[in-house]
């Protein structure tokens, strides 16, 4: 200051300024706190009306994970089902494969070649007598070691039973000559390995199929001197199949081509074969030949179906899961 005397005027100056800054700075400071009031009450009024949504979305979350993951599981356990359906119609055809392949091989034994005892044939015997042609009897004892073979014959070309095993199955046949069985009829016709459509057996009373293989007199195939025939128990296949590989919760029905129904593992006598009228009655005429089906039932039944080929037919293994 120049001199004393001014400061006095400059102090009120300063003070009247300085109430100017301060009363500004309070209204910039309330008006500050008014806006975040009101953004405060804004967020607070949006978030409430997105609670609800938000809400329904973390709710809805868990339940969506559920049904996903609960449908991934029922196609997984589908797809196992089938697989494990198809393995057992798999099994049927190797096991029905192998029995083939040893009634063709054993068909060019020298022993299975000779027929030097067909004069002894008889119908008091239906064949030849029990200690007539022991050679090709061994053979034929040794083939029913394989699981599902039930019985074994040595036909004449035409149609006579020359000789069978076991000798007590040969003996209490109704009849000598079996020229009108489908399988008599099929490699006959054919020349060639037959595989029959299922029958009541007379050997072993039971559904049946025969495996028929010619039997030519050398190596030149040419003059066929009788047949080679192998008699499968059809329950008896299938029943090891069942027993080995289908849970008790589950069961396992077959029907042949016809879709008779010629094993039930739920059944325990397979004596005769159930014909199509009444072996199913929910509408068996509609499954699939050709591929996998999967299918529910009444009562919530899961039935899964895989086709079967046995020689030229296509059978249907089903298996009905009772607690899906």
């Amino acid at each position: 200051f120049k001199n004393q005397d001014d400061m006095p005027k400059m102090n009120g100056r300063f003070q009247y300024r300085t109430e100017i800054i301060v009363g500004y700075l309070l209204m910039i400071f309330v008006s500050y706190y008014l806006d975040l009031n009101a953004l405060n009450a804004n967020a607070f009024e949006t978030a409430n009306r997105s609670h609800g949504s938000i809400d329904t979305l973390h709710s809805n979350l868990p339940y969506k994970l559920n049904r996903s993951l609960e449908n991934k599981t029922k196609e997984n356990e589908s797809s196992d089902k089938q697989n494990n359906t198809r393995l057992l119609a798999e099994f049927f055809e190797s096991s029905i494969h192998r029995i083939t392949s040893l009634i063709e091989s054993t068909s060019r034994e020298p022993a299975v070649r000779n027929i030097s005892f067909a004069g002894l044939i008889s119908t008091d015997m239906m064949g030849i007598p029990k200690d007539s042609d022991i050679e090709k009897r061994k053979i034929a004892d040794s083939l029913l070691e394989v699981p599902g073979l039930g019985s074994v014959y040595f036909t004449m070309p035409n149609g006579d039973v020359y000789l069978g095993e076991p000798y007590l199955r040969q003996k209490q046949l109704p009849r000598l000559n079996f020229a009108d069985r489908d399988w008599h009829k099929g490699v006959f016709t054919t020349n060639d390995t037959y595989i029959s459509s299922v029958f009541t057996s007379a050997s072993i009373h039971a559904p049946a199929i025969a495996i028929a293989v010619p039997v030519y007199g050398d190596d030149s195939n040419k003059t066929v001197i009788g047949y080679w025939v192998g008699i499968v128990n059809i329950e008896k296949v299938w029943g090891i199949i069942s027993d080995k590989f289908v849970p008790s919760s589950e069961e396992l029905i077959v029907f042949d081509d016809k879709r008779n129904l010629i094993f039930d593992s739920k059944r325990h006598n397979h004596s005769e074969i159930i014909t199509r009228s009444t072996s199913f009655k929910n509408d068996s005429g509609t499954l699939s030949t050709d591929k996998s089906m999967i299918k529910k039932l009444e009562g919530n039944q899961l039935t899964v179906s895989y086709p079967i080929k046995v020689g030229s037919r296509t059978w249907l293994a089903m298996t009905i899961d009772n607690h899906p």
